[in-house]
């Protein structure tokens, strides 16, 4: 492992962090539009940084912003996949539920106050709404109505915690199953793939619906053989051979690049040109020693 251990450490002194009044967290670089969704994956390997400035991404009202910097903007855009990385971050199983448990509780109350008003009361009633929509929101902005998948996800992930589910929860129970399958079944191979293989990996980590979190695994696996990231959670486990795979893929990286790279539909060309932030590669190589207990 000493190989592992020293690539990673020069990765880590190479890849980016981006300043906040909060401290400092690490980055794919641009303008750090997706960060959230990062800082939740790394949250996930025991990256301490990652888990305590993701939950800087949350405001007062307990919405969730793509970053810390844009929080303080204001800028409320958001999505479904950066939700995930909120997700991830509160499965993270280095942080005790006490500690998760009060930023959980402020996002769930900021998302059952989020509905968006359709008719208003008159004036002379008044005033105020009349009839709401019946779709909750991560966020004020179209991409980030949820879904109910998303409402049985949320649901497990409370359950692994020990908190009370919501009624949206449990009105949406096992939604996240059969659909789910199928759509990674046809989904594009590039960041639609990668976030079907992020619930598979959310849900082993928290020990549910393991049947479903295998067969979306291996439908990752099977669509992108080339991807290590989706091989080794087919496997669920490390083999030498993927270590190997792994130190080949960073002899090849030369600097940050703003890629992710286990996202990347031509991840073979991305891996020969080095294109990764570094961060990915940190990543996937904590998440190697996690399986073998190295961390």
């Amino acid at each position: 492992m000493n190989d592992l251990t020293t690539a990673l450490s020069i990765i880590e002194a190479r890849s980016l962090w981006a300043d906040t009044p909060y401290g400092r967290y690490p980055t794919k670089g641009g303008d750090g539009g997706d960060d959230c969704l990062w800082l939740g994956i790394l949250s996930t390997v025991a990256f301490y940084p990652a888990f305590s400035m993701l939950m800087q991404c949350q405001g007062d009202s307990g919405m969730f912003y793509r970053n810390p910097n844009r929080r303080d903007l204001q800028q409320s855009s958001f999505s479904r996949d950066m939700a995930m990385g909120v997700m991830l971050g509160l499965c993270c199983d280095h942080v005790d539920p006490v500690v998760k448990e009060p930023h959980a509780m402020n996002w769930m109350s900021y998302i059952e106050k989020s509905r968006p008003c359709k008719v208003k009361k008159p004036k002379f009633m008044g005033g105020g709404c009349l009839i709401r929509s019946p779709i909750f929101k991560f966020a004020p902005d179209d991409r980030s109505d949820i879904p109910p998948a998303s409402w049985a996800l949320l649901g497990r992930i409370w359950d692994a915690n020990g908190w009370k589910k919501t009624s949206e929860m449990r009105a949406w129970d096992g939604m996240d199953g059969d659909w789910g399958i199928q759509e990674a079944r046809v989904c594009s191979e590039g960041y639609q793939l990668h976030l079907h293989a992020l619930e598979g990996y959310l849900k082993r980590i928290i020990n549910q619906s393991r049947e479903y979190a295998q067969e979306m695994l291996d439908i990752c696996h099977s669509r992108k053989p080339e991807n290590l990231f989706y091989k080794i959670l087919a496997q669920d486990a490390v083999l030498d051979e993927d270590i190997e795979w792994f130190l080949d893929i960073c002899s090849k990286w030369d600097g940050p690049k703003p890629t992710w790279l286990w996202e990347q539909s031509r991840i073979s060309y991305c891996i020969e040109n080095g294109d990764a932030c570094g961060w990915d590669l940190v990543f996937l190589g904590r998440l190697i020693l996690k399986y073998r207990g190295e961390l």
